[in-house]
């Protein structure tokens, strides 16, 4: 993946196609349980149990063994975030684009977010990056969203 498809001719981050493409938060989360559970079955990330129950109007599962609820994003970069999904997406293609090294001051001007926002979040990508069970979603995300944000164009 090269992020190039996700920049326009100036180099500049094309935020906005990730509000295009992604126009809810439900849309996000929907990406990643087909990355993380692609078997098709959530599984309780507490007691490993594929026994729950959607909960669609909050974006998680109940699960059924444990009875606790939980969502796609727990023990993932995105765990606790206040930060929209789409801006996520955004800085995740910026930061693992092989051919640029984004600084957090980049990342922040080019994605909207705070300065000190945008440097949690490149460490913390960079520090999960070391990780395999990690490491092989994020890049699994990013080739999915250049190719989603490709087919559009």
């Amino acid at each position: 993946f090269t992020g190039q498809k996700l920049r326009d001719f100036s180099g500049k981050m094309r935020v906005g196609e990730f509000y295009r493409q992604f126009s809810s938060r439900s849309e996000c989360i929907e990406l990643l349980e087909d990355i993380r559970w692609a078997e098709g079955r959530p599984i309780c990330p507490y007691c490993s149990s594929d026994k729950n129950s959607a909960i669609p109007s909050e974006d998680r599962h109940h699960c059924n063994n444990c009875h606790t609820t939980f969502s796609v994003t727990v023990d993932t970069a995105f765990e606790r975030t206040r930060l929209d999904l789409q801006k996520w997406f955004a800085v995740l293609v910026m930061i693992l684009d092989p051919y640029s090294e984004p600084s957090g001051r980049e990342i922040s001007r080019e994605v909207g977010i705070n300065k000190n926002t945008a440097c949690r979040i490149n460490l913390k990508v960079r520090r999960l990056m070391h990780e395999e069970e990690h490491r092989t979603m994020l890049v699994d995300l990013v080739r999915r969203l250049e190719d989603r944000v490709s087919y559009a164009e």
